[in-house]
Formats: C-alpha cells, sequence, structure tokens
C-alpha cells in the first residue's frame, strides 16, 4: 500500500504484494462528500479479497473530501464537474504510469453520484454502485426539511443542486454496464429513488442491474454486513469472472473455425 498523488489528488494505490500484478484498476470512491479514505480496512476486508483475486486499487480522495484543508474541500463546491475531471485525470495518470490495461469504479452512496459521472471520462469496464446516490435532487428534497441540512447542501451544491433530472442525466449519460447493490431498507437513499433511477436507465436502453441486499444505508448486524460485503465482491470479481470465460470460449470457437 502506498500513498500518491496522482493530478495532485491524495490517493492510496493497493496491490498484491506479490506479482504478477492486477490487469485491472479498481477505482474506489468514497461516500460523503465531507469524508476520506487513507486505508484498504473498510468494508470488513472485501478490498484484500478483491486485491487477492487480481485487481489493484485507487482509492481516491477527489476534491471535496474532508481532512485534506479546507481549500481543497471547498474547490469542489459549486463546481462538482470540475472535481470529476479532477479525477478523471488522477485516474489516467495512474493508470499510464502503473500499465494497468483496464478499469473498474465503486463508488459508495455520494462516491456513486460521482462515479457514475467519471465513468464519461475514463471508460470502465462497469460502476458498482452500493447504497447509491444516484439522483442527487431527490436525496437533497428527502432532508429539505431539516434546517441545518439545507445550509450544508447550499453551500457545496446551491439552492437547485443537481435539477430536476439530475438523476436521469447520469443513467442516460452512463455509457458502461451498471451494478447497483441497494439496501432494502435504506433510509438515506429511498428504495423507492433507486428504483425510479434503474428504471430510467433501463428504459434508456442501459445494462443496470441491481443486488437488492438486506439492512440499512450502513449495514447494522454482521450478517447484514458480510451479505452486503459478499454481493460486493461478486460483482467486482465473479462478473469480471464470467466475462473472461465467455471471452475464451468465443476466442476459442473462432480459433477452431
Amino acid at each position: 500500500m502506498s500513498q500518491i498523488t496522482p493530478a495532485g489528488l491524495p490517493c492510496v494505490y493497493v496491490h498484491a504484494e506479490q506479482p504478477p500484478r492486477g490487469q485491472e484498476l479498481v477505482v474506489c470512491l468514497h461516500g460523503g462528500p465531507d469524508s476520506h479514505e487513507l486505508d484498504d480496512l473498510r468494508y470488513g476486508g472485501t478490498y484484500r479479497t478483491v486485491i487477492d483475486a487480481g485487481f489493484d486499487l485507487l482509492i481516491i480522495n477527489y476534491p471535496g473530501s474532508a481532512g485534506f484543508g479546507s481549500d481543497f474541500q471547498e474547490r469542489a463546491w459549486l463546481n462538482w464537474q470540475a472535481a470529476i475531471r479532477e479525477t478523471a485525470k488522477a485516474v489516467a495518470e495512474v493508470m499510464a504510469t502503473r500499465r494497468t490495461p483496464e478499469v473498474s469504479i465503486f463508488g459508495v452512496s455520494f462516491g456513486a453520484w460521482v462515479g457514475l459521472q467519471l465513468a464519461e471520462h475514463v471508460e470502465p469496464r462497469q460502476v458498482v454502485a452500493m447504497s447509491p446516490m444516484i439522483n442527487l435532487q431527490d436525496h437533497l428534497q428527502l432532508h429539505g426539511d431539516e434546517p441545518e441540512f439545507r445550509r450544508w447542501a447550499a453551500v457545496r451544491f446551491g439552492p437547485t443542486a443537481g435539477g430536476p433530472d439530475d438523476g436521469d442525466q447520469h443513467t442516460r449519460k452512463c455509457p458502461v454496464r451498471v451494478v447497483v447493490i441497494a439496501p432494502d431498507e435504506d433510509e438515506v437513499v429511498l428504495p423507492s429513488s433507486t428504483r425510479r433511477s434503474m428504471d430510467r436507465a433501463t428504459g434508456h436502453g442501459r445494462e443496470w442491474s441491481l443486488v437488492p441486499v438486506p439492512g440499512n444505508h450502513y449495514p447494522r448486524t454482521s450478517a447484514a454486513a458480510e451479505h452486503r460485503w459478499a454481493s460486493l465482491v461478486n460483482a467486482i470479481v465473479q462478473r469480471r469472472d464470467s466475462n473472461t470465460r465467455a471471452f475464451s470460449a468465443i476466442d476459442a470457437s473462432t480459433g477452431s473455425s
């Protein structure tokens, strides 16, 4: 594990101790945005399982993350598109210097909102969105009767954050497969909002799939946590394995013709 700063962003790069290195980079985006991620210890050891399966991880603290000074945090406020472009530059730099041929994106909560838009810039294999905030406007309206939350949101996103078609924009524009891991009792991002976004995506002909998991926005029992982390590993690792087997079968068939 190493601390790196591609494009000036504070990141953690994690890979297996022994070669061969991973042939795919998983870009990890924390929630918040007033948060940060500085190690590979989250999600019950999931990161280590993914690394052992042959992936490298890039944990990005995108502009707007807390813990790196007010200038870094505030430069994303009211300008999230610029923050996403900066994040895309960091991903491109790591892929070039580490010679990683392929990338996927994992975003949790607000990180999923960032990840769907990041996918427009970095051409990933897929996006895995867990407890995802897909429609920012839905989320802000849900908590809009809380004065402290309204003040917090206005500073970061403005009085009309996201706009009424926020979720529709991201579901329509995201160019790749999206796997949505959605808790069935999520109190922060309502399941009904997630379902509407899923319907919009499939209505636009996008390849989105839903993986329901038990529990709240953050799992409150060990059983719910284990179920969620297993679903996350499956979304990243087993789907890649299935694709690899399918491509191998196609290659073999083509070679024998």
